[in-house]
């Protein structure tokens, strides 16, 4: 029953218009109703319920201790009718009012920055541990009280996900939405590139756009690309290597010059440059471990038969391309 009809009903008891009929129903709904109070309450979150009902039912109960009573049967009839008449009053406006306050209070977000060269650390209001990597801008809910645990994330990181199947751990990038109950996974989504990338290390991801939607499994990932809108899933022989920045380490499978480039500039907080537009393809596989700035740009150059040197605080490197 609605909570409109039981109202309407509980007017016609008042003034002793109800049939023999809606006294049945109306009596039905009160034996049932704690079997059925999730209805009454189903625009309220769940976080939120329990706290509204205990309320609502100590305002029945004092209304039912400020009231005597000279007959039992009259005393019964009443009582249960004042408390319908007090819960669904309670619900029609104090669950209105907390609804409303809820609806129209600005949900509070804490923002973490990773400058470049940086790496930092965040633990959720839900255990969950983040690792930023450099240049990375992340937001989250400050007391995940929703039916959600949403997140917001620029750059890269490595996620540490607590589960709890009853809230799901929602990532929201520029381009994809990532949807897990507990795992561990790796995004890298930095503003202004031409791909996302999600790879994951344990559990199970799902990953969509509007367009489609993905499930993946540990070392799988799949890589949206910003310019034909297409996402795709590959399978890779090792995810933990797309955790290697977290220990200092740098793993390159099949990059391109340019994508190593971007990686090193935020790294090291230096603007490099290509010198020649022809480089830009170059893909290389490589590994670097806590090693210098100068000893990669020589290796690379090494490999490349280029060079490089320094200008206006930046470096330049200069080759024919591949």
């Amino acid at each position: 029953m609605t909570p409109e009809k039981i109202q309407i009903l509980i007017q016609k008891y008042k003034t002793g218009s109800c049939s023999n009929e809606e006294i049945a129903e109306l009596n039905h709904w009160l034996e049932n109703l704690e079997e059925d109070h999730h209805s009454d309450f189903r625009f309220i979150d769940d976080a939120h319920e329990q706290n509204l009902k205990d309320e609502i039912r100590n305002n029945i109960r004092e209304g039912i201790k400020q009231r005597t009573f000279r007959k039992r049967f009259f005393a019964t009839s009443w009582v249960r009718i004042a408390a319908s008449v007090l819960l669904v009053s309670g619900i029609s406006v104090f669950a209105w009012i907390y609804w409303q306050s809820l609806r129209n209070k600005p949900i509070e977000l804490v923002e973490v920055y990773a400058g470049s060269g940086e790496m930092k650390e965040v633990i959720l209001p839900d255990g969950s541990s983040v690792h930023l990597n450099a240049k990375t801008r992340f937001k989250y809910e400050k007391d995940f009280s929703g039916k959600t645990r949403r997140v917001y994330l620029e750059g890269e990181a490595f996620f540490k996900v607590t589960r709890n199947p009853e809230k799901p751990f929602i990532i929201k990038t520029a381009q994809l939405q990532t949807k897990v109950l507990g795992t561990s996974f790796n995004i890298k989504a930095y503003p202004g590139t031409e791909k996302e990338e999600v790879t994951v290390v344990t559990g199970k991801v799902n990953v969509q756009n509007p367009q489609s939607s993905i499930n993946l499994l540990p070392n799988q990932k799949v890589v949206y690309n910003l310019q034909n809108r297409q996402l795709s899933q590959i399978n890779v022989s090792n995810a933990h290597d797309y955790l290697a920045w977290t220990e200092g380490r740098l793993v390159f499978e099949d990059a391109s010059l340019t994508e190593i480039v971007e990686v090193l500039s935020r790294k090291y907080d230096v603007r490099i440059e290509l010198g020649n537009v022809k480089m830009k393809k170059c893909m290389l596989n490589a590994q670097f471990k806590n090693e210098q700035l100068e000893k990669i740009l020589e290796k690379l150059c090494l490999f490349l038969d280029a060079s490089y040197y320094m200008k206006d605080g930046h470096v330049i490197i200069k080759g024919n391309g591949c």
